[in-house]
């Protein structure tokens, strides 16, 4: 297993988000950016950013969390799927 990497304030976020990558570089092949769990902890973010020439997926495996896609928040529960393509800004 590869070692978790902890982003503090991660783009402008809040507090600490956790990653723990699931691809090394070699499996990724240059074709993937990231690959990975990702673990927003309670009062913790992600600020807005924007994906240029590629997308991001989200599958919410335990929780409830606001996600916010081209100025609109939804609220999110495990089981839920979030695609976001290019290149509008999201949180």
């Amino acid at each position: 297993m590869l070692e978790p990497i902890v982003r503090k304030n991660a783009f402008g976020g809040k507090g600490e988000v956790i990653l723990r990558p699931l691809l090394t570089d070699e499996q990724k092949k240059e074709k993937v950016q990231m690959y990975a769990e990702v673990t927003i902890p309670k009062g913790a973010s992600l600020g807005v950013h924007r994906h240029t020439g590629n997308a991001e997926s989200y599958y919410i495996l335990a929780g409830t969390g606001l996600y916010t896609d081209d100025g609109k928040t939804y609220e999110v529960h495990a089981g839920d799927d979030i695609l976001r393509r290019w290149p509008l800004p999201r949180t």
